[in-house]
């Protein structure tokens, strides 16, 4: 089983070099089980749980935060290496509720985790920008990632939020 796991994730290596980059890796399909997404905190209502983290959810449905804080994260096990080229995150569809800003980091044991930073050694933040049909359906792709990251856990860290930690994410690969 071991041998089999280690081959699957050598196709993939192989398979993702050959293919067009900025695929999305499964938040929305959900080839990206539930229990690969894990957080730090999770209000009670059933409509915020960490598995509610995919994009395009219908009603209120989104992971949101306990804790209005900035040491809150999102923690996405991606189950194989995958070369991080973005991130595209959301609020809640039907309300003001987003996150502002973002830092991501990523790790190969869940143990050690490093910041995503920009050629300047300075942690790389992704902001919101672009407002959808005036519905304060925020998306922010996190850009121009100088160095592809070859890792197969990411953590999503709040930085700003407005009114509540409320969230939605996809991440790409290359």
């Amino acid at each position: 089983m071991i041998f089999m796991i280690y081959f699957i994730a050598t196709i993939k290596s192989i398979e993702t070099s050959t293919q067009v980059c900025n695929g999305p890796l499964g938040m929305i399909s959900g080839e990206i089980r539930d229990w690969q997404i894990t957080a730090s905190s999770t209000l009670w209502d059933t409509d915020c749980h960490e598995k509610h983290a995919r994009l395009y959810q219908s009603g209120d449905r989104a992971w949101c935060a306990r804790h209005k804080s900035d040491s809150e994260w999102l923690q996405i096990d991606l189950g194989i290496a995958a070369k991080i080229s973005g991130v595209l995150t959301q609020g809640r569809a039907n309300k003001e509720e987003y996150v502002m800003s973002f830092m991501v980091s990523y790790s190969t044991d869940a143990f050690r985790w490093q910041y995503l930073v920009d050629r300047y050694g300075n942690q790389k933040v992704g902001y919101f920008n672009v407002k959808i049909n005036n519905s304060f359906e925020m998306i922010e792709r996190l850009n121009n990632i100088r160095k592809l990251l070859d890792y197969n856990r990411i953590e999503y860290n709040i930085h700003l939020m407005e009114l509540n930690i409320i969230s939605s994410i996809e991440v790409y690969d290359c």
